[in-house]
């Protein structure tokens, strides 16, 4: 009879506890708040605050209480029957007393357990056992505008980066670059020199001439009129591959520029988008009464500010580094002719009629013959001299191009790399 009374116990106590919970999901009891003013212990971790609390988590707080008051209930049981158990001494009587005690802790365990599970499928919140942060006042929350291209990030400004670090490699900080390449070959070309070729003579009539007479000079074996002929072709091709190198990072400049365009105009429409947002939140401003919710309001209001200010900085950012870019193409472009004539002048280039180092020893270079057309001596070619064949002139003019504008280009590679730097770290 007692154990049926204690039976009916714990279930009318798990009935009208699982009855309460479920009436805390109730409208009626969460229309309205009350203030405590009771100091509360803590219980597991929660301690309600003399403040304007609601009153769903006053309830909470006290099923807190009961939890943990049935689960210490029932592990004492259990733990006191346990030793009921050990200390029987073989008397049947006893035994059955605790067997019968920790079979109703562990149904006390049981219930409990369940109950847990049962207002989990009901509300997941009204098992967990911490309280909300207290908040007053939200505002709503912004919903940052989705770009079509990510405005920053670190492959994109590598690509950046290595455009500049290449172009200036190339066009004149190394011992291969052009810049160094243009002065070898006009280096080499002044040693170019008439002497190193050989006159022709002919006795042009023998009743009206008695000796032999000069006709013009001409290159006998390959390096005249250039002793360094093979070193000046190597360096002819060197410059050309350069030429190539940079006009292909000149292409990768053009496509990064137009991504920067695009970055551009998704960060404008960004910063639309906040300019906008700022404007309403200090017009809703305007209609808050509460001290506290204006002061939230004016905080929300300037982290907006802060963000369209950061925005407008990586936008001025990303409009120089753009300028730059441009800057780079434009140079390029423009260094990319006197490269091309200064490779193409030791030979000579027939649009321009200017004539190579070969073409004009014909017609630059004089000579003299000695000997006559019928003495024992005969007709023989002595010298040919008047200094250097080649287009000097043309090849000094181009060269100066070529270093005005690479110091020009490397410079420019200098700014973007250091926009780079200020773009990663501002």
């Amino acid at each position: 009879m007692k154990k049926k009374y204690k039976n009916v116990i714990i279930f009318s106590l798990f009935f009208v506890l699982v009855v309460f919970i479920i009436s805390l999901n109730t409208e009626q009891i969460f229309a309205q708040s009350q203030e405590l003013e009771i100091e509360y212990e803590e219980i597991g971790g929660l301690k309600p605050e003399t403040v304007d609390f609601p009153i769903t988590s006053y309830v909470k707080y006290i099923f807190n209480y009961m939890i943990i008051g049935i689960g210490g209930t029932a592990l004492w049981y259990l733990l006191e029957g346990g030793v009921r158990f050990l200390t029987s001494t073989g008397k049947p009587e006893n035994l059955k007393a605790a067997r019968d005690q920790i079979l109703a802790a562990f149904l006390g365990i049981i219930i409990l357990l369940s109950a847990c599970i049962i207002l989990t499928y009901i509300s997941p919140q009204l098992v967990i056992f911490r309280l909300p942060e207290l908040e007053i006042f939200a505002p709503p929350e912004v919903e940052e505008p989705t770009p079509s291209a990510p405005p920053v990030y670190k492959n994109f400004l590598w690509r950046i980066t290595e455009i500049a670090v290449s172009v200036k490699d190339a066009v004149g900080n190394t011992e291969d670059g052009i810049e160094a390449t243009a002065q070898d070959i006009k280096s080499l070309i002044s040693s170019c020199d008439c002497k190193y070729t050989q006159p022709a003579c002919l006795c042009p009539d023998y009743t009206e001439s008695s000796g032999c007479s000069f006709l013009y000079c001409y290159s006998e074996e390959i390096s005249q009129p250039c002793p360094d002929s093979l070193e000046i072709k190597e360096e002819q091709q060197d410059i050309i591959a350069s030429l190539s190198e940079i006009l292909y990072y000149r292409n990768r400049a053009i496509e990064e520029r137009e991504d920067f365009l695009i970055g551009i105009e998704n960060l404008e429409k960004q910063i639309s988008y906040y300019e906008e947002k700022i404007e309403k939140e200090e017009d809703y401003l305007d209609t808050i009464e509460g001290e506290y919710a204006r002061d939230e309001q004016e905080k929300f209001i300037e982290d907006l500010k802060n963000k369209k200010t950061a925005l407008e900085d990586l936008k001025a950012r990303y409009q120089d580094l753009e300028g730059e870019l441009e800057n780079l193409i434009e140079r390029i472009e423009e260094i990319a002719p006197p490269i091309d004539r200064l490779a193409k002048l030791p030979d000579g280039i027939p649009e321009d009629e200017i004539p190579g180092c070969l073409a004009n020893v014909k017609e630059f270079c004089a000579g003299s013959c000695e000997g006559g057309c019928h003495d024992k001596e005969k007709c023989a070619p002595v010298e040919c001299n008047e200094g250097n064949p080649c287009p000097v002139d043309e090849i000094d003019e181009e060269t100066n191009n070529v270093s005005g504008f690479s110091d020009n280009i490397k410079d420019i590679c200098d700014k973007i790399i250091e926009m780079v730097k200020n773009i990663v770290n501002p």
